[in-house]
């Protein structure tokens, strides 16, 4: 981990690791192609590219992003966006032929370019996980695809409680290869696209419940929860959505926590409201009440080891959409001490 930022507060890699798929060219950033690929370079070519994941493009820029990133001699590993799905139940040809666009990229170039993941939205009048998760994965197989990961993103709505136990049930029972995992939008252009923090805390509990992994995008640009001017509207932290994934899957037994070292023992996981907990952790606005220590990252009287956030970072909170990898280097060095070495 040398030649990083931020190394020097060692309990903040195991979060940032690998944290931030490149979405520069999506709002609010809706960078033009070639600037977006340079600024993704210069992320991944720097001492923060431990942070940066892959780069996300819709299937329509597939060329686009192609030349730009060859006119820089450099290949990638990509997100691929298909178009999405109107009617599912009369045409899904169009999954198909973008996931064709993909394998012929991967196949047909001096430069290595690789699709490690596609993200799809279940089409709303749809909704049934399972049936879009079949379609998927039907279209991945015509064309020859084979990402890693295939995340399905949940549509939010009045039901939405009701749907995670069946949502997060079928992208288990899809899994195979590629693994299918969960993905929830924070953010946009209206404070409706907001979800409450109670609705993340239910999100993160429910994949948890069958250890399926997640994914989060937009709206998490800043590492904590704040007001934001610009949007008018409060926005969720990604080091409070990490914290609280990880006391969530203590909680429920999956990695082990501390409590306060007076106390002596692993924390008793039966005495935790654990929806109230997680909810209490991603509506903490203030940046003190996470306590980056040594190794350990400590909120109240939980304390996290490294082992149960890197566990948790490559098992459950897989990483996070962001328009900007610069604005949240930017906010962390308010609070942490960049170490360039």
């Amino acid at each position: 981990m040398s030649n990083q930022v931020f190394t020097s507060q060692t309990a903040l890699v195991p979060i940032l690791d690998g944290l931030f798929d490149y979405a520069g060219l999506f709002p609010p950033a809706s960078l033009e192609m070639d600037a977006a690929v340079s600024e993704y370079l210069g992320h991944r070519d720097g001492s923060e590219r431990y942070m940066v994941g892959p780069f996300v493009v819709p299937a329509a820029r597939l060329h686009d992003m192609q030349r730009a990133f060859e006119v820089l001699g450099s290949g990638t590993d990509f997100t691929l966006l298909p178009r999405p799905v109107t009617d599912p139940a009369r045409d899904t040809s169009t999954l198909e032929e973008d996931f064709r666009a993909a394998r012929r990229l991967e196949q047909h170039t001096d430069l290595p370019f690789r699709c490690v993941a596609v993200e799809s939205r279940i089409p709303v009048p749809m909704v049934d996980a399972a049936a879009y998760a079949s379609l998927v994965r039907i279209a991945l197989e015509n064309a020859g695809l084979e990402p890693a990961r295939v995340f399905l993103e949940i549509p939010r709505g009045d039901d939405f409680e009701a749907r995670l136990g069946p949502y997060f049930d079928a992208l288990v029972a899809a899994s195979g290869r590629p693994l299918f995992a969960g993905k929830l939008r924070c953010g946009g252009s209206t404070p409706a696209d907001y979800p409450s923090s109670r609705e993340i805390a239910l999100f993160i509990l429910a994949g948890i419940r069958v250890d399926c992994p997640f994914k989060f995008t937009a709206g998490l640009h800043h590492p904590f929860r704040h007001f934001s001017d610009n949007n008018d509207v409060i926005m969720h932290g990604f080091v409070n959505v990490v914290v609280a994934t990880t006391v969530g899957a203590a909680i429920k037994g999956h990695v082990r926590m501390k409590n306060d070292p007076s106390q002596g023992d692993d924390v008793p996981q039966v005495t935790f409201d654990a929806p109230a907990i997680l909810e209490q952790i991603l509506e903490e606005y203030t940046p003190q009440k996470f306590r980056f220590v040594g190794n350990n990252v400590r909120w109240e009287s939980f304390i996290l080891q490294p082992d149960a956030l890197r566990r948790v970072r490559s098992e459950l909170a897989l990483g996070i959409g962001s328009c900007s990898i610069r604005e949240p280097l930017e906010d962390l060095s308010h609070y942490f001490p960049p170490l360039h070495t």
